[in-house]
């Protein structure tokens, strides 16, 4: 951990001993580790866990905590190699995370149990202040798995709110393997529904792993999009255009700008982007073919213009196919 004068992680962590995992090799000598150490202590308090700390985040300005429940005696090692495989990940693509980032690792956390928790969101850590050494100041980004349902009610709303609903069911953020989606609970889900209608949602962009479109003129065109897009924008789109607010689908090579207007309209802005404007009844048409998962849809106001959804394969962090999603 990075040193400094008496700070909260002292207060926490008090005379309680590290168990230390370092690399073999330095990641600058050759090694394939980027972090410089993982931190493990045994916790008692406000049930027994394992508290997990990073060193070796500094350029990006944070640092990594991790609770996981646990009644063990030696620390988790598959927590420990979950932490690397989230460091190889910021570092090959060479960027940190925020609060507010979300990571799909497209697979249960562990194979052990039964387990439902395939996405981490990094939220504030409750626990730990962050540290300023002069010119360094560096924040601690808890790492906190979610369901992929919790994922998509988190893009359909606000995540500052959907924070503070998690935070309540997931006391000082420990990690329970086994827990089921707080969606479950009726009227967590209700609540969630309600926000999202109401404040709408902060989520200005989709991935979508390819896109391809076609547009001949202001009326004419062919898009076409994938399984994952698709489902976000059912997800999202209620809390962005009903609210006036456009949403953005990207792929590494072309972009989708979807926008609320009075009068329908397609625009080729570039070879890589285009702009739709959705009028209230184009949009209601928009999310009930979405609804009924069609895999080909057509506007009324515009004949000639025509979406398609195609399959998407799944990647894990590792860039490596380990599912389809499709769309029917």
């Amino acid at each position: 951990m990075t040193t400094a004068t008496k700070n909260s992680i002292e207060v926490l962590l008090g005379s309680l001993q590290a168990t230390e995992f370092k690399p073999d090799i330095p990641f600058e000598l050759g090694g394939d580790q980027p972090l410089d150490m993982i931190a493990a202590y045994k916790m008692s308090e406000p049930e027994s866990h394992w508290l997990f700390l990073t060193t070796g985040f500094k350029k990006y300005g944070f640092e990594l905590s991790f609770r996981v429940k646990s009644d063990d005696e030696a620390a988790p090692v598959w927590a420990v190699e979950f932490i690397k495989s989230l460091a190889k990940f910021a570092f090959n693509r060479d960027n940190g995370f925020v609060v507010g980032d979300m990571v799909a690792i497209n697979r249960p956390l562990v194979s052990f149990v039964d387990c439902f928790l395939d996405t981490v969101l990094f939220v504030e850590d409750p626990a730990i202040e962050a540290l300023d050494n002069g010119d360094d100041k560096i924040e601690f980004i808890q790492v906190m798995p979610i369901t992929a349902d919790e994922a998509m009610a988190a893009r359909s709303w606000t995540m500052e709110k959907f924070m503070q609903v998690l935070s309540y069911q997931t006391p000082a953020g420990l990690v329970d393997l086994g827990r089921f989606s707080i969606l479950k609970n009726e009227n967590i889900a209700q609540a969630i529904r309600r926000g999202a209608e109401n404040d709408g949602s902060d989520t200005e962009c989709v991935p979508c792993g390819k896109i391809l479109f076609n547009v001949s003129d202001a009326s004419s065109a062919y898009i076409e999009i994938d399984a994952l897009a698709a489902e976000y924008l059912l997800a999202i789109l209620p809390g962005r255009i009903p609210h006036g607010r456009s949403i953005e689908v990207i792929s590494p090579e072309h972009n989708v700008k979807l926008m609320a207007g009075d009068e329908g309209m397609i625009r080729g802005v570039s070879d890589s982007w285009v702009e739709i404007t959705l009028t209230p009844n184009m949009y209601n048409q928009m999310m009930e073919n979405l609804q009924l998962k069609r895999k080909r849809f057509f506007f009324d106001e515009f004949e000639n213009v025509s979406f398609s959804v195609n399959d998407y394969y799944i990647k894990d962090m590792e860039n490596r196919t380990v599912g389809v999603k499709q769309w029917r």
